[in-house]
């Protein structure tokens, strides 16, 4: 009886730590997901669904009580106009420090349901905003549903564009969820080097006892893409979404995303190809869900993430001071920028020694010889290589 007994104790100490965790791994984030796939698979910018998808996402924080706001705008795209709208909801502290901005873009692109992108920053949003739904924080909160971001963040270029200098400077933070679900690590990436924001994000992330990890920053970035969209400069992955125009206007930003740069090549979402839904058909509830339980986990992280920084006094410092860790000048900062600076300076030193050797020509030519050469008025290969 007593080795029974022992057995039993035995196992049950080994089992139960599995357990509690199987209780606590509320995945409440995925149910928003899950929901709002079902509901508005469609999610096209200026199309009917986008539409649809804007006024489930305001039935969800009036239901919260949040004060709403339908921020509507047009843009031009192949000749055509195009209607969107961002929807906004507020939150506001007794005695506030500044505000928030959290922003998510709802639409998809065409032949998906936009599972990952980016049902899953709604869905993270929602589930964020529903927990400080009845906190009063230190902080104005302000969610934003941004709407085509997919067609070069029209949405979030919009919002930046109504907001006033006083608001912007009035915003501590800007933080952007996009893709969160399918991808083999979580990213927060803010500037392009380490900051204190990014080290406490990371911080909060890998100690809520998921298998997840968490990266202050990529290891790598595919900085190689240089263009425009939408009159904003696409650097690379960490500047790719809805972010962008807000650390353009000297807000500080963070980007939270999923995929992995393991591999050193630049972005992917994962090692293994199966799971690159990532503006494909595959971008499914379905697929979404074979990622398996790392999707479900990856949302929740986020959404526990930021729960925590909003409520958590350590990060207020922090968080005031998010300014002083910006890095001006974004390009000239990246690697296509030192191309630039090396080739100017093999330019330079090209020309200096050409121009040194047309002088030490002119030193051994007869002032006669000068004239007839015409050394400085018409150079030759024989004036700069030939000192015969």
């Amino acid at each position: 009886m007593k080795k029974f007994l022992c057995v039993f104790i035995v196992i049950l100490i080994a089992v139960a730590p599995i357990a509690v965790f199987a209780d606590t791994a509320d995945y409440s984030a995925y149910d928003f997901l899950s929901d709002f796939v079902t509901d508005c698979p469609k999610r096209v910018s200026g199309s009917d669904g986008e539409i649809a998808a804007a006024e489930y996402i305001e039935d969800k924080f009036l239901e919260m009580g949040y004060q709403t706001e339908w921020q509507e705008f047009s843009f031009t795209s192949e000749s055509s106009t195009i209607n969107s709208q961002n929807i906004v909801a507020r939150l506001s502290a007794t005695d506030s420090l500044g505000q928030i901005i959290i922003g998510a873009h709802y639409d998809n692109v065409e032949g998906n349901s936009g599972a990952n992108d980016n049902a899953s920053g709604v869905a993270v949003m929602l589930d964020l905003a529903q927990k400080i739904a009845d906190l009063n924080l230190n902080y104005d909160i302000v969610f934003v549903a941004f709407g085509s971001e997919e067609n070069g963040y029209y949405g979030s270029s919009h919002y930046v564009a109504n907001m006033s200098e006083s608001e912007k400077q009035n915003t501590l933070l800007m933080i952007n969820i996009d893709s969160v679900a399918v991808g083999d690590n979580l990213y927060f990436f803010g500037e392009d080097k380490a900051t204190a924001l990014n080290d406490g994000l990371v911080e909060i992330a890998n100690s809520l006892g998921y298998s997840q990890k968490t990266y202050a920053k990529p290891i790598s970035k595919d900085l190689n893409i240089i263009y425009y969209v939408g009159n904003i400069p696409y650097y690379h992955t960490g500047y790719a979404s809805d972010n962008v125009a807000f650390r353009l206007a000297g807000i500080p930003t963070e980007f939270v995303f999923s995929g992995t740069f393991d591999n050193y090549g630049g972005y992917t979402q994962s090692e293994d190809t199966v799971f690159w839904n990532m503006h494909t058909s595959n971008d499914t509830l379905s697929s979404l869900n074979n990622f398996g339980e790392k999707a479900k986990e990856n949302m929740q992280i986020v959404s526990d993430t930021l729960f925590n920084l909003l409520t958590n006094d350590d990060f207020e410092a922090i968080i005031i001071n998010a300014r002083l860790d910006m890095t001006n000048d974004i390009f000239w900062q990246t690697w296509p920028a030192y191309v630039i600076y090396a080739a100017l300076l093999i330019g330079f030193c090209i020309f200096g020694f050409l121009y040194l050797r047309k002088l030490r020509k002119l030193d051994l030519l007869t002032d006669t010889q000068k004239n007839d050469k015409k050394v400085f008025e018409k150079a030759s290969v024989e004036d700069i290589y030939d000192l015969k």
